[in-house]
């Protein structure tokens, strides 16, 4: 996993980082999570994965996340996810 990117948003206290993975899949948003997660020794709470994206036949994924200093301010700016509605 290497760093392309790396900015310190002070107003939103988060820091945006761009990432380039290599693996021969394509990579799972609870498993990149995880990954930044320890690479920053932060919580996963704390982490929010915006994109991951790839080119067709490629093995290198670039992966866009959010790191907040707390997983209150994630909260706070991040949008809620809706939940599926129940079919009856």
């Amino acid at each position: 996993m290497n760093i392309l990117n790396e900015h310190m948003n002070k107003l939103l206290k988060r820091r945006e980082i761009v990432l380039n993975l290599e693996q021969t899949s394509s990579p799972a948003h609870a498993h990149v999570l995880e990954l930044v997660a320890s690479h920053f020794k932060v919580a996963p709470e704390q982490v929010a994965v915006k994109k991951i994206g790839s080119h067709y036949g490629s093995h290198h994924f670039t992966i866009e996340a959010f790191v907040y200093d707390s997983p209150e301010l994630k909260q706070q700016i991040e949008p809620r996810v809706k939940a599926k509605k129940a079919i009856s």
